[in-house]
């Protein structure tokens, strides 16, 4: 059931934990299944980037620069409305 829950991408990860964790479910059983539901999608995204990359080689440098300019903005974004009115 863990492995399923995993697999589909509409069910969050942290719930599924939370909820394992609220359960009688062994550790074992529960890394295992999470081990074997994330690794497809593990495997699809590197496969599906290094196909990116081989294709464009130049677009690493602009998603290098990007990054963290995208930080520091969820920063900026999450300090000012976090600050009180």
């Amino acid at each position: 059931m863990i492995a399923l829950l995993r697999l589909n991408p509409l069910t969050s990860s942290d719930l599924v934990s939370y909820a394992a964790g609220l359960t009688s479910i062994p550790i074992r059983t529960v890394v295992t299944g999470t081990g074997v539901g994330i690794a497809p999608l593990c495997f699809a995204q590197s496969w599906l980037s290094d196909g990116i990359f081989r294709i464009w080689p130049g677009l690493f440098w602009p998603l290098a620069i990007c990054t963290p300019v995208y930080l520091v903005l969820v920063v900026l974004v999450l300090l000012r409305l976090s600050r009180p009115r």
